[in-house]
């Protein structure tokens, strides 16, 4: 048999009472708070209108992320194309790589 005392063992009723009061008030507070924020904002949305937003949301950030990806891919360079002979000609030493982003890249 355990010697530890549980808070449910030891409650007396009036305490349990005081308990249940205090958490009532609490929830009236903060029902009273969004009252408030709802007089001043309006009504927060419903189940239906919160999902529409979370879609038109996801749909924005798709098209914004395919924008970027297509931002970045404008000034990539593709090695595949390049015709150099890079053992033989200078390909990849600063002086090329200097010349290739100055004819690659615009002035920003």
């Amino acid at each position: 048999m355990s010697d530890n005392i549980t808070i449910e063992e030891t409650i007396t009723p009036d305490i349990a009472a005081e308990i249940e009061h205090r958490e009532w008030e609490r929830g009236n507070e903060q029902r009273e708070r969004w009252e408030a924020v709802e007089a001043s904002h309006g009504p927060l949305l419903t189940a239906a209108e919160w999902k529409q937003h979370t879609i038109d949301m996801d749909q924005i950030i798709a098209e914004a992320d395919a924008a970027w990806a297509d931002f970045e891919n404008a000034f990539k360079c593709d090695d595949d194309e390049d015709d150099h002979d890079s053992i033989n000609d200078g390909h990849g030493t600063l002086a090329d790589d200097a010349w290739h982003d100055a004819h690659e890249f615009p002035e920003w």
